[in-house]
């Protein structure tokens, strides 16, 4: 019994030897396997033979062999526990690895996404650089860089480049020009005021009057100067009975200016406004200028002698209106301001004989007509790129080449490797000096044959610029529906694509020489207002910035007009509206039949 328990714990053995070897394991461990499992299979072969004969006594080799087998068998567990042991570890090696590349896909994602974030956000660090960078020189702003989003109505000035500069030093001396005429002191005919100088040793000489029958005037010198004294006219009227008038009572005329008891005279009415418009001072300082003088002025009297001079400058805004509509070309424009911390805008339209100056809240179109100029005006306008100035109807448009060159310069800034900036800048300069030598020899217009090659030349520097600086076809950004946006374009692209579309527009002052080069007449029209800006920081309230617009365009129409501000004040005052305007506007007024229902 025990010898046939033996040999079945044999057989078991050798069927529990059976090993399933691994493709993960090392050549060398496959072909130990490989061997052992060829033993294997020659022990089980020799225990049949053995337990078919039923033998009890069994050789010593056949022992040995069992023990072998015995042995082989530890041997393969230990082989196997081994195995599923790589094999465990081989499996948690491929979740790590598939874990990994999860968390790789996931870092990749996110990379892409911060890559795309900081693209983004540099092309607006870029695009706030570019406006934090505009100044006079480089793009619309005047020269007061004015920044009223200030709550106190500020204007901030910024330094600006002199490279950048449109204005270039020339090699004339400052001074005189040769051949210039020039107009030197103008004296009187007669002197108001003689003094005699006589030598130090004849004061109080008894024979001095006797010398002055042999003397002479050796040289003779002059002085101009003006005299600050309060000059106090006291008008009586008379009161007659008249016999040429069946024995009526008759008065002497008071001038319309005596209007009370007392009052300011003219000139000292005529100094307060020319120092207030002209001078940018304010009431306070003003007051204590004039109590030098003698007169003793509050702040109050000062603005109602303001009030009274704007109230009759408003009487004479027809006449501009009217003047206006009937140029040929009309240059407008608009700049910021600010009443008492709001922005509003202030427009102006200009010709070369007369300037209208308004507030309004709004910058857009309604601004621009609400001056009243623009509803019926069917000639050209000069102006920069505002959109809305486009909307008017029945005009003509010419742009501003000042404000384009400014702007190439501020793209040749941003991309100095782009070379169509300054060979548009190029085209402008030459077109100007054609311009220039055909006006001197009388021609109204660049002759054909000349003025062809500027214009093939202005659409091979857009091609240049297209070929530096490519326009993507589509955006990097998707809509909501997966189709791509439009790209977005740059400050510089952006111009080229002005340039295209408004090619007419841009170079009709090449085309017709009533067209001004720039629109700097309008830009001239704002500089006393952005200079008020700048000292005063504000108006306190609607109706004071629409009185100062409306006396700085009498003001500057009555300068065009070849008058002094002396004398456009002083017709204002005194109601001759029509001293302000030379024959040749009086004329235009007359057929157009403004005169007549204002005088």
């Amino acid at each position: 019994m025990g010898k046939n328990r033996k040999n079945s714990n044999a057989t078991e053995v050798l069927k529990g030897t059976s090993v399933n070897i691994s493709a993960d394991l090392p050549a060398d461990y496959q072909a130990l396997f490989a061997i052992i499992k060829a033993l294997m299979d020659t022990v089980a072969a020799q225990s049949r033979i053995i337990e078919s004969n039923n033998s009890a006594d069994r050789p010593a080799e056949t022992k040995a062999l069992v023990a072998a087998v015995a042995f082989l068998n530890t041997t393969s567990e230990t082989f196997a526990k081994a195995n599923e042991t790589i094999t465990r570890t081989n499996e948690s090696l491929n979740r790590s690895k598939q874990e990994l590349a999860q968390h790789n896909a996931e870092l990749l994602e996110k990379n892409s996404e911060l890559t795309a974030l900081a693209a983004s956000l540099d092309d607006q660090n870029k695009k706030g650089k570019s406006a934090k960078s505009n100044d006079s020189s480089n793009s619309s702003l005047p020269p007061s860089a004015s920044n009223p989003s200030k709550s106190t109505g500020n204007l901030t000035t910024k330094k600006v480049d002199k490279n950048l500069s449109l204005r270039k030093k020339t090699q004339e001396n400052p001074g005189r020009l040769p051949g210039h005429k020039g107009s030197g002191m103008k004296l009187k005919e007669v002197s108001d005021r003689f003094v005699d100088l006589f030598p130090e040793e004849c004061t109080g000489c008894k024979n001095l009057a006797s010398c002055m029958l042999l003397g002479r005037v050796c040289d003779t010198r002059y002085t101009k100067d003006i005299v600050f004294e309060v000059l106090q006219t006291e008008y009586k009227s008379w009161e007659f009975i008249c016999p040429n008038k069946a024995n009526q009572t008759v008065l002497g005329p008071f001038p319309h200016y005596v209007t009370g008891s007392k009052q300011h005279g003219p000139n000292i009415k005529n100094l307060v406004i020319l120092l207030r418009m002209m001078g940018i001072i304010s009431y306070d300082r003003i007051a204590k200028i004039c109590s030098t003088f003698g007169f003793d002025f509050s702040t109050g009297t000062l603005f109602t002698i303001c009030k009274n001079f704007a109230d009759k400058c408003d009487d004479v805004r027809p006449l501009i209106t009217s003047l206006l509509q009937s140029s040929l070309v009309l240059g407008a424009d608009e700049t910021s301001g600010n009443v008492n911390g709001k922005k509003i805008w202030h427009h102006d339209t200009v010709s070369e004989d007369a300037t209208l100056i308004t507030a309004h809240k709004v910058r857009g179109l309604a601004g621009t007509l609400a001056a009243g100029v623009m509803q019926d005006f069917t000639g050209v306008v000069v102006h920069d790129f505002w959109s809305p100035y486009f909307n008017l109807e029945h005009v003509t448009h010419a742009m501003c080449a000042a404000h384009l060159e400014r702007e190439n310069n501020k793209a040749h800034t941003l991309n100095p490797e782009h070379q169509w900036p300054t060979l548009m800048n190029d085209l402008f300069h030459g077109l100007e000096s054609e311009r220039k030598d055909c006006i001197k020899l009388g021609f109204r217009q660049i002759p054909e044959e000349a003025l062809l090659p500027y214009f093939d030349r202005y659409d091979e520097i857009l091609e240049i610029g297209a070929a530096e600086d490519p326009v993507p076809l589509v955006g990097e950004k998707l809509k909501k529906n997966g189709e791509p946006r439009k790209p977005s374009l740059s400050d510089p692209q952006n111009l080229r694509k002005r340039y295209k579309k408004y090619k007419d527009e841009i170079l009709r002052f090449a085309t017709d020489f009533n067209v001004p080069v720039s629109n700097n007449r309008s830009e001239r029209g704002f500089r006393v207002l952005k200079l008020a800006y700048n000292v005063f920081g504000c108006f306190r309230t609607a109706e004071g910035a629409d009185d100062f617009s409306m006396m700085q365009s009498i003001l500057d129409t009555g300068r065009k007009q070849g008058f002094s501000p002396k004398d456009i004040v002083s017709s204002v005052f005194m109601e001759n509206y029509l001293d302000i305007f030379n024959d040749e506007c009086r004329g235009i007024l007359l057929a157009n039949g403004a005169i007549p229902a204002l005088v």
